[in-house]
């Protein structure tokens, strides 16, 4: 060990005389050559520092440590800190998502690194009762500005959710399958509802849809066979397909003056349908869009006479 020891060092060097013959053979002779040995003082150790590890609310910690780089020895150790109390808001841990009443929720810092998207949640698996989630508008102090694409995939006992105001991006099929879910509140800055957002969420009965939405993704409230309260918002300018398919309590809708295509199947199977009304004029009607409205008797659309 250089660090701590003494150290001997071996050279080689010629006999007098020797070097020029013994040069020129393909191995030199042994007793040609003489050994010297030198002895070096130990170097010392070279010291670096561990940076302490600052205690989460899910592991331990570390303090500071002092090593050498040369040879490794530890002669200032690293103590273990023990972690940290949750901090909870709205019964959810703002610094690792934790909330032990109702399941885990899973956060990304966004690309900037100024948010947060919330990616994934799950539910504890004995739950015996539906329950209530709110999301924080921060966590670990940044605010929460989106819900990603299969957040609440198929949480089927979550019959609410209340979303920050923060949230301006919904992914798609983001509560597909919450078969709980009785109503929802999209927050006033998101502008788009995606494909498949809530697909599948049978007891839906109401849906508030603020006016900063545009556009209606591809199968959005397809087979929300409970939603009966539906108002769209002046600025929609587009649906999508099979939008609102097998949406079988849904008696009446209004479309906004802006869209002019009905896609196919937007509005497919939707048993209990009686009347559409198109505020503005309407160019295209794609196949099967009203196909299994069995109960459908009044459309009209702008500059059109009512059928």
């Amino acid at each position: 060990n250089y660090c701590v020891e003494e150290s001997v060092i071996f050279e080689q060097e010629w006999n007098k005389g020797c070097e020029e013959y013994c040069s020129e053979q393909v191995a030199p002779l042994l007793y040609c050559l003489l050994v010297k040995q030198n002895v070096v003082d130990a170097l010392g150790h070279t010291e670096v520092i561990d940076k302490a590890v600052a205690p989460t609310c899910t592991e331990a910690g570390l303090t500071d440590g002092k090593k050498c780089s040369v040879c490794g020895y530890s002669y200032d150790k690293p103590e273990p800190m023990n972690p940290v109390d949750h901090k909870y808001e709205n019964g959810i841990c703002v610094t690792c998502g934790v909330s032990p009443e109702i399941g885990n929720f899973y956060f990304e810092k966004n690309a900037a690194g100024d948010s947060y998207t919330l990616v994934g949640f799950d539910a504890r698996r004995n739950l015996e009762t539906t329950v209530r989630v709110e999301i924080p508008e921060k966590y670990c102090g940044l605010p929460v500005t989106a819900i990603g694409e299969r957040a609440f995939y198929h949480e089927e006992n979550v019959s609410e959710i209340i979303l920050p105001p923060s949230v301006v991006v919904i992914g798609e099929d983001a509560f597909e399958g919450c078969k709980s879910l009785l109503s929802f509140v999209i927050p006033k800055n998101v502008t788009e509802i995606g494909d498949g957002t809530f697909f599948n969420c049978k007891s839906l009965k109401s849906i508030d849809i603020p006016q900063s939405v545009t556009k209606i993704g591809k199968g959005a409230f397809a087979q929300c066979s409970a939603l009966t309260d539906l108002t769209l918002p002046d600025a929609i300018t587009e649906i999508g397909e099979a939008a609102f398919g097998s949406c079988d309590s849904l008696t009446y809708v209004e479309l906004p003056a802006g869209v002019t295509k009905i896609e196919q199947r937007t509005f497919l199977d939707c048993k209990s349908l009686e009347g559409v009304r198109a505020l503005g004029s309407i160019t295209s009607i794609g196949e099967i869009a009203f196909d299994g409205c069995s109960s459908l008797t009044y459309f009209s659309a702008k500059g059109e006479p009512a059928l």
